[in-house]
């Protein structure tokens, strides 16, 4: 919900939340406290403290309700950046993303991983290639990481997981819809 707030990227959120401990600390947070914040100023500190005084913070927890709904009906979860459960690797980036929305066992992220993506539309020596590599990885414990899209993405899954191996599906779609809708099973 935060993330909603005019002007505020990635970068001021994480800032944000970790200065005040925690995100309801957030919402009680002072103008001057907010522009306190290295990287934040008096202006920016007023849409916060705004964002909190009128209908856009309504709005925004209108959607949250309707997401964690959506979430929570096809079986999956909310791990946060400040959550131990957070994929060590990923909160290590530069922008890690804030909030991530999953189903399934979100341990296999802490291990070693291997991104595997490649185009929809495969020769097939890439296709062989794929399979070849995500089938050693997964026996070997790594865990396969690709976007689950047609072609050289749904390969590899495949054969990391027929390997015995993991593979964590990085989608661009809500937690509640597959896409491509082939892919479903996978």
């Amino acid at each position: 919900m935060l993330g909603r707030i005019p002007g505020i990227g990635v970068r001021r959120l994480r800032t944000l939340v970790s200065f005040f401990g925690d995100p309801l600390a957030v919402r009680r947070a002072t103008t001057a406290g907010i522009a306190s914040i290295p990287g934040f100023n008096a202006r920016l500190a007023a849409e916060v403290h705004r964002f909190f005084r009128n209908t856009m913070l309504a709005e925004a927890e209108r959607e949250a309700v309707r997401q964690l709904s959506l979430l929570r009906d096809a079986g999956g979860e909310i791990l946060h950046v400040w959550d131990p459960r957070y994929p060590p690797q990923l909160a290590a980036i530069y922008d890690a993303p804030p909030v991530l929305f999953t189903r399934g066992d979100t341990a296999c992220g802490s291990g070693p991983c291997v991104a595997v993506v490649g185009t929809r539309h495969p020769t097939p020596y890439g296709l062989v290639m794929a399979e070849y590599f995500a089938r050693e990885l997964g026996t070997a414990g790594v865990t396969v990481v690709s976007g689950l899209a047609r072609g050289v993405d749904t390969r590899a899954h495949a054969a990391a997981l027929a390997s015995g191996g993991r593979t964590i599906a990085v989608i661009g779609t809500g937690p509640d819809r597959c896409y491509p809708r082939e892919n479903i099973r996978l």
